[in-house]
């Protein structure tokens, strides 16, 4: 979210000294208040049940940062409006996680009738660092929400995440569980979730033990970020295709290397057959400092089971 408040003298240890140095040199010719303010505009005049927000909301997770991200995403969106899990930047350091729970955790709080789910399969959330209380569960008619935490603190110079085996076993459990309840199921992750996807100084850890759970248990959809580039991964599962979709910054303007600022809206129609689900990308025009719409993508047709 730029551009980024000065953190005080205390803050600068090793890893936030070099977070502050990369936003300088360059990640603030990358990502642009302008950019940021016709993003809110733009999709606040979309017709949008619900908004699904992968992390990484500051950079450095200064004080001064998680104050005025906070004041953001209330303005934004209430919480029963926008769902969020965290990323690698709002996990910057050891102590970041704990302010991110702190400040934000009513945008990643299970529903009620959620919470019901989760307490029927013996889950028991903990507020407990790193790892949090995940995944949470968010239930909209026959579509489930799961989000999971893969923000964690990483060294310098890297970016990776991880879930933690208890999580991971908590999740297995919960797509299990709304699959079998016939839930079209939307997984939430701020790292890509399968190998080879990025580098592994950026990687998720501990992404084969999670790609094996995508493939036995599935989940219909997966949103990711972390990477800022558009792209569609489909693997099998038992039930059918899942697919990974990565989605652009929201506020970056174009480089050599990684696309403008876009966003995905997902369209998830239920018939008495199943679910049709649509993909339509808007897309950040520089010369026209605008988001237009530039790609409509049939995802498929999943069928009930």
């Amino acid at each position: 979210m730029p551009p980024m408040p000065k953190p005080t003298w205390l803050e600068l240890t090793g890893i936030r000294i070099l977070g502050l140095s990369s936003w300088a040199i360059s990640r603030k010719k990358i990502h642009k208040l302008r950019v940021l303010s016709v993003f809110e505009k733009d999709i606040k005049t979309q017709d949008i049940d619900h908004y699904a927000f992968s992390g990484d909301l500051v950079n450095i997770a200064s004080r001064a940062e998680m104050r005025r991200a906070t004041a953001w995403m209330k303005a934004f969106a209430p919480a029963d409006k926008m769902s969020y899990v965290p990323g690698n930047h709002d996990a910057y350091t050891e102590d970041s996680i704990a302010n991110v729970l702190h400040y934000w955790q009513d945008y990643m709080t299970s529903c009620d009738q959620g919470a019901e789910i989760l307490s029927a399969v013996g889950i028991k959330l903990s507020r407990e660092v790193p790892y949090g209380p995940f995944p949470y569960l968010r239930i909209f008619g026959r579509v489930a929400l799961v989000g999971v935490n893969s923000g964690v603190a990483s060294p310098p110079f890297m970016a990776t995440g991880e879930l933690g085996a208890s999580q991971r076993g908590r999740l297995t459990r919960v797509l299990a569980h709304l699959k079998k309840e016939g839930y079209f199921r939307v997984m939430m992750i701020h790292h890509p979730p399968l190998p080879r996807m990025t580098p592994n100084v950026r990687a998720l850890k501990d992404c084969a033990d999670l790609r094996d759970i995508l493939t036995e248990e599935g989940a219909e959809l997966v949103l990711y970020g972390h990477n800022h580039k558009n792209k569609i991964t489909n693997i099998n599962n038992k039930y059918g295709p899942s697919l990974m979709i990565g989605v652009a910054s929201a506020s970056a303007v174009a480089t050599s290397h990684k696309p403008a600022a876009s966003y995905n809206q997902i369209l998830i129609d239920q018939s008495k057959k199943g679910w049709q689900v649509n993909l339509l990308k808007r897309e950040y025009i520089d010369a026209h400092n605008a988001f237009e719409e530039t790609e409509v993508t049939p995802l498929g047709f999943w069928h009930l089971t």
